[in-house]
């Protein structure tokens, strides 16, 4: 809705003044006009960015999404078949995938002599055009390597060299 107001005008030049300066009898009355009355058009909307995936290659987000329309300013889920198909190639975007999995050294198992433990190290995700750490989301299709392994405690035997 559009509120109508009348004002007092001073002419020539169609400057506003104080209501004061016009004939209050000779005022109109104020009105409400409808707008924007026409439904807006439907889109595809997220459902829940939570749910978004990146897949390698890309830059896009791949996300579920749901017809929306905007009636009176709140978004109202309508009929998919109101919402734009979606045109191209599903694969249109795609590039060699930029990112790779990177590990680090295994680091020294924690056993004692003969017993069993885990050993780690550190996986990351690493765009290689630029060589930083990233989040792990863009390697998700990617295999990831192992971060962990089963390992046996060394057994050092002391000797003693005498001269």
């Amino acid at each position: 809705m559009q509120l109508v107001k009348a004002l007092c005008v001073v002419a020539p030049g169609g400057s506003t003044v104080d209501d004061v300066l016009c004939n209050a009898q000779d005022r109109p009355t104020s009105t409400s006009l409808s707008c924007n009355t026409q439904a807006c058009p439907a889109n595809w909307t997220p459902v829940d960015i939570k749910q978004c995936t990146r897949s390698c290659g890309t830059r896009q987000l791949v996300c579920p999404v749901t017809c929306v329309s905007q009636r009176s300013g709140i978004p109202v889920r309508v009929s998919n078949d109101q919402c734009p198909q979606v045109g191209g190639s599903v694969n249109s975007g795609v590039s060699t995938c930029p990112y790779r999995w990177v590990t680090g050294h295994w680091f020294q198992c924690p056993a004692s002599c003969g017993q069993l433990s885990v050993q780690t190290r550190q996986v990351m995700c690493v765009d290689m055009t630029t060589n930083e750490i990233t989040q792990d989301v863009f390697c998700q299709s990617l295999q990831s390597p192992a971060s962990l392994r089963q390992c046996t405690g060394s057994c050092y035997k002391q000797t003693n060299i005498i001269g």
